[in-house]
């Protein structure tokens, strides 16, 4: 089964958290065959991903979300063979991960 690892450490903001909000669930459960992980800043915000209404895995990545670290790495849980949708503006620059 193929992994979706989504970047939803800005989930608890408004206008890019709204989205993922709004998007995260509903793509989740259109993707038949995947298996979802969302990545949050820490593990607190378990009760954000609770509130997207999906079963998931969680993954703390505790890299700032738009900080110049952000932009040169990729999540430690993230492989070749996963997908890596990135909802916002700061995706990795370079990334063996096909990015969504």
């Amino acid at each position: 089964m193929r992994r979706l690892v989504i970047d939803a450490r800005l989930a608890g903001q408004s206008g890019i958290g709204t989205y993922l909000r709004q998007m995260v669930p509903r793509v989740t459960r259109a993707l038949v065959g995947w298996r979802p992980i969302v990545l949050v800043r820490n593990l607190r915000q378990h009760a954000i991903v609770s509130a997207l209404a999906i079963e998931t895995e969680v993954h703390a990545w505790d890299v700032p979300p738009l900080s110049l670290r952000c932009l040169a790495c990729v999540p430690p849980c993230a492989t070749a063979q996963d997908l890596l949708w990135v909802p916002h503006f700061n995706v990795p620059l370079r990334s063996s991960i096909p990015l969504a």
